[in-house]
């Protein structure tokens, strides 16, 4: 043995052992069970069973610890057991945002019971979500319009040219391009939807198919930005 230990530290070992064998076996079962039973393949047990491989993952963590006390060498370098600890510890913490995400689907499924719908990004912003969503969304575009004017000073005050100055004209462009298709999607949703007293499911669809039109411009045009400014970095 490396250190010395309480004679109690070995029976504890034990029972770690004891977790890895039941909480492999466990959730591996109910993860399988998931993939192999049609039934079992709702949004609920597709985060139950996620969750379960996370926790596969974190009682796998407790393999090395077991293995250490049994082959004697105790200690390990930090840099190693980072690495072997890894995908443990990727599981501890997964685990815990899919259990939140499970209280969350249980949350809706009580009070606000789901519904059919046209899938599409807006459909799942329900209620205030969809306006708060518009409204966060543009505050990060005017954020980064303010930290894209502190780029932009610098650069012109460094008297930087080259590689940096084109990389900034051509992110520059799109970020103008993205605001402007938020502003669009923005003005056009406040504005119009002001003007209806009641939105039905077939006028929602149709506005929020039109309200999109703006943004996701943008976003398919940033290809264009790109090949426009730097041609050669595409090819």
């Amino acid at each position: 043995m490396d250190v010395e230990l309480y004679p109690a530290t070995y029976w504890l070992i034990l029972f770690y052992g004891t977790v890895v064998v039941v909480g492999i076996v466990g959730n591996g079962a109910v993860a399988f069970a998931s993939y192999q039973d049609k039934r079992l393949r709702n949004a609920c047990n597709i985060l139950i069973a996620l969750a379960s491989v996370a926790d596969c993952l974190h009682v796998a963590g407790h393999i090395p610890l077991v293995y250490a006390f049994v082959s004697g060498h105790l200690l390990m370098n930090t840099s190693d057991c980072i690495w072997v600890e890894l995908l443990p510890i990727i599981g501890q913490n997964s685990g815990c945002a899919f259990i939140l995400a499970i209280g969350i689907d249980r949350l809706f499924a009580c009070f606000s019971p789901f519904l059919d719908l046209i899938c599409m990004v807006p459909s799942n912003y329900l209620g205030e979500a969809k306006p708060t969503w518009w409204i966060v969304s543009l505050t990060c575009c005017l954020v980064a319009v303010a930290i894209y004017a502190i780029v932009g000073i610098r650069i012109k005050t460094s008297n930087m040219r080259g590689h940096e100055a084109r990389i900034f004209k051509s992110l520059l462009l799109i970020l103008i391009s993205v605001i402007c298709g938020y502003i669009g999607t923005f003005a056009a949703a406040n504005v119009i939807t002001a003007r209806f007293k009641e939105i039905d499911f077939k006028l929602g669809v149709l506005l929020d198919l039109f309200f999109g039109i703006p943004i996701n411009i943008s976003l398919a045009a940033n290809y264009m930005v790109y090949y426009a400014t730097r041609p050669h970095i595409l090819f």
